[in-house]
């Protein structure tokens, strides 16, 4: 009754019936529903977008999901709040009950992003872990060709604790063209780590093994004509932070290429340099890295990945320096 009242252009009796059903079960996700379609007739969208939340609260079924999801995202389109309808529709992507309306959500999604100037990213994790300072499985530094055997403090050994993180990432368009983009981003990432109190009487107190790191970046990516090829250069200045000392601030410029070998795969390159200063006019620390990784996507859209890494770390702390070449193979 209360959807043919809105089919026959009596929204008002559909925002009745509505509000009597969800006076009588508030959990019923029809009813949410409902008046959320009732009150997006009337014009009260702000309303009807509060309510559409609720209809996806309460749904039990996927379609329940997919449609309370797609109607808060077009509400949010509505008022112009672009993030917020990238959530909704990935919610309603997610549930979507057949192929065919989650590829049609997902392009509504990409069309929405394309057009949003903003991007989140966030990041949050906890777990224990045995391991929290990265230190060594004994009590005890032996060195092969050497005669002496050297001991460990507790802080240098493996520490048992509770591993937070978390991130978040910003980023704004200044400009957009055909062949070019141009943003700036902020990024913080956060580390704390909470050890037992037998840990902290075996380590007589915390050593503290948290971290922050802060950052501004501004990149910048391009394409020549209608070349596939892509070319990015971006720069970072930023501050990293050790809850026990030896901070450094840190500048950074990277240079990337991608480019598409055939139409499954792709080739991304990269090639970064990063200056770290612990005091001002000393000589800081430098770490230059090159990265190459084959990237292709099978039929079922499977990924399958391949880098080849090589970097070089060079301190004016003896003995630190370090030059790493690896190769890593990916399938997600």
């Amino acid at each position: 009754m209360g959807l043919a009242a809105i089919q026959q252009g009596r929204p008002d009796i559909g925002l009745e019936i509505a509000t009597v059903l969800v006076q009588k079960d508030k959990a019923d996700s029809f009813a949410h529903f409902l008046n959320a379609n009732s009150l997006l007739r009337l014009g009260h969208f702000r309303d009807a977008e509060a309510a559409a939340k609720q209809a996806y609260h309460y749904s039990e079924t996927p379609e329940q999901s997919y449609q309370s999801a797609h109607l808060a995202a077009e509400l949010a389109f509505r008022r112009g709040a672009l993030t917020t309808s990238q959530w909704w529709l990935r919610k309603s992507a997610e549930a979507a009950p057949d192929a065919e309306r989650k590829d049609e959500t997902i392009a509504q999604f990409q069309a929405v992003r394309a057009r949003n100037p903003w991007a989140v990213k966030l990041a949050f994790s906890m777990q224990p872990s045995d391991n929290v300072n990265n230190g060594s499985s004994g009590q005890y530094n032996i060195i092969d060709g050497l005669p002496y055997v050297g001991s460990l403090s507790a802080d240098a050994q493996a520490v048992k604790g509770m591993v937070a993180t978390g991130a978040v990432s910003l980023g704004y368009r200044l400009r957009q063209s055909q062949s070019s983009e141009t943003t700036v981003g902020a990024d913080i990432s956060l580390r704390r780590v909470n050890l037992s109190a037998a840990e902290k009487v075996r380590l007589g107190g915390d050593p503290g093994f948290g971290s922050s790191r802060y950052s501004m970046s501004l990149r910048h990516e391009w394409r020549v004509d209608t070349n596939p090829q892509q070319f990015s250069v971006e720069g970072e200045l930023g501050r990293q932070i050790y809850q026990s000392g030896d901070d450094y601030s840190f500048l950074g410029l990277s240079f990337g290429h991608r480019i598409p070998i055939g139409s499954t795969a792709l080739l991304d390159s990269a090639l970064d340099l990063e200056l770290r200063s612990k005091q001002p006019g000393q000589r800081g620390d430098r770490n230059f890295g090159i990265r190459s990784t084959v990237l292709r996507q099978r039929s079922n859209d499977d990924i399958i990945t391949a880098s080849v890494i090589v970097n070089r770390f060079d301190t004016a702390t003896d003995g630190r320096s370090s030059t790493l070449v690896g190769a890593q193979i990916g399938y997600s």
